[in-house]
């Protein structure tokens, strides 16, 4: 019974924490990956927004509530005509991207102060953001 008081506590305090640091961005005009390629320190500050909520949604409640790890276990592949078809969709994905970013209209040029590692930076951190963001949704809210 403890845990669960504790995790009644903790859910809010997370929210609201999240809200605080949203509502800034949002004064600061860094809603969107776009907003933030056109400031200074943007993309830094957009890392510093979703390792926050790593932290928050994702490494406190895995380490605090050991409960939910089996939530993160690996689950097995049914059938291995599913993997083909998954590269296959991946590798259409990618050359349909690049075939809509050519046709795109370069015109407007205007010069981005980043570089590929930021951007490589930026991607690996967000995916991580929404892997911890799905497990506290999914794991800890509906369990």
């Amino acid at each position: 019974m403890e845990k669960v008081a504790q995790i009644i506590y903790l859910i809010p305090v997370c929210f609201i924490a999240y809200f605080i640091i949203s509502y800034q961005y949002k004064i600061l005009n860094l809603r969107n990956l776009e907003n933030a390629l056109l400031s200074d320190k943007g993309i830094t500050f957009l890392n510093l927004k979703h390792t926050l909520g790593i932290l928050l949604f994702g490494v406190i409640f895995y380490f605090v509530f050991t409960d939910f790890r089996y939530l993160l276990n690996v689950p097995e592949v049914p059938n291995s005509k599913i993997v083909p078809l998954f590269l296959i969709t991946i590798i259409l994905v990618v050359v349909l991207s690049f075939k809509s970013a050519r046709k795109r209209d370069f015109n407007n040029k205007e010069i981005y102060k980043y570089g590929v590692n930021t951007g490589y930076s930026y991607f690996i951190i967000r995916f991580l953001f929404l892997l911890c963001y799905e497990f506290f949704f999914r794991g800890v809210l509906f369990f």
